[in-house]
């Protein structure tokens, strides 16, 4: 009886591992198979035809943008075969999330060559929806041959847009590039010093009439002759010392702000300590029209008066363009140690954010 018990604990053992060891086998498989993607990379040519010692440009990529928490494909290339039959690797190159880029080439002589993308093998770090989950294998593969055209002859192209010859207006088509010359900005007014002589320079705005001329008129105060027992005296005006026109003295470290054709200015000046009333005006610099006015307000009430303004162009890997503000500035002013900045739109002059 002893016997058949201990061989009947032994059967049942074996019968166990067996089927554990069947249960891994069978795991194992899923456990280390991946997916695999095929990434349709490809390849254009612009322009195409080309003249020679002309720089074209190659457009290379997969297909598929990359997912959102990666930057893009990585370490792709570019083979160029030579009328001669010279090879060339361009590259490698990383794409932008939308899973190209570009690289720019020169051909050197005249004929046909021959261009092809190759997309190395990569694993995904991040799941989308298009190629699968994280760990996802893309794999090595080459585009199909696009063939470049260079040619002797000059190519016409659509030509660049002339500077203006009349009167313009903002805001200036963004496809009129080449205005970008006469269409600068003036972010701040402070008096030239040894440190910084320039401060009171604007380039790229030397496209003007050299006569003295009038866009419009905007009064500031009563102005002009007061008459009567005043004699031959007028109204003050502000002058040098208090002035009327966005700041303080005539180089006032508040004063007039342009962005984008328009001009900003504190309306009032700041004599009378932080208490007194203060509204920004937004004006058309071309024809006058007041755009809005209005205090510059914070979420805690506080009513601030413009201290500088802010072009900055964005450069990311799916947003490229130029934002626009109008800064405010407390505890010591611009470059003085402000310890508190409050951004605000300039289209509106809607508070935007602040930084402690």
């Amino acid at each position: 009886m002893n016997i058949s018990r201990n061989k009947s604990k032994l059967s049942t053992i074996s019968l166990i591992l067996i089927l554990t060891i069947s249960t891994i086998l069978i795991a194992l498989p899923n456990t280390n198979a991946q997916e695999s993607v095929y990434p349709y990379p490809y390849i254009n040519a612009v322009p195409n035809p080309v003249t020679v010692n002309t720089p074209t440009l190659f457009h290379t990529g997969s297909m598929y943008p990359s997912p959102m928490a990666m930057i893009g494909w990585s370490d792709l290339t570019v083979e160029v075969q030579k009328p001669n039959g010279e090879t060339e690797i361009l590259g490698p190159v990383d794409t932008d999330k939308t899973g190209g880029t570009g690289i720019p080439y020169t051909p050197s002589m005249v004929g046909i060559y021959k261009a092809r993308t190759h997309f190395p093998e990569q694993v995904k770090t991040a799941a989308d929806s298009y190629t699968g989950p994280a760990g996802t294998i893309i794999q090595d593969s080459y585009s199909e041959w696009l063939e470049l055209v260079v040619i002797e002859e000059q190519i016409e192209y659509y030509p660049g847009h002339s500077l203006p010859e009349e009167y313009w207006t903002r805001p200036i088509d963004g496809q009129i590039r080449e205005w970008y010359t006469i269409a600068a900005n003036w972010l701040e007014c402070s008096p030239p010093t040894a440190a910084n002589p320039t401060s009171m320079n604007a380039p790229y705005n030397d496209y003007a009439p050299e006569s003295a001329h009038i866009l419009f008129r905007e009064q500031m105060t009563m102005g002009g002759l007061a008459g009567g027992t005043m004699g031959e005296h007028g109204f003050e005006q502000g002058d040098a010392y208090v002035g009327k026109f966005g700041g303080q003295g005539m180089y006032g470290s508040q004063g007039p702000v342009i962005i984008g054709g328009i001009i900003f200015y504190n309306q009032f000046e700041s004599n009378g300590g932080s208490a007194v009333e203060q509204r920004v005006k937004a004006i058309d610099l071309h024809t006058g029209e007041t755009l809005w006015s209005k205090p510059l307000t914070t979420p805690d009430g506080a009513v601030h008066r413009l201290s500088f303004g802010q072009v900055f162009y964005w450069d990311s890997y799916n947003y490229h363009g130029v934002f626009d503000f109008l800064w405010v500035t407390e505890g010591g002013g611009w470059g003085g140690g402000a310890t508190n900045w409050h951004a605000f739109d300039p289209f509106s002059g809607r508070w935007v954010c602040t930084y402690e």
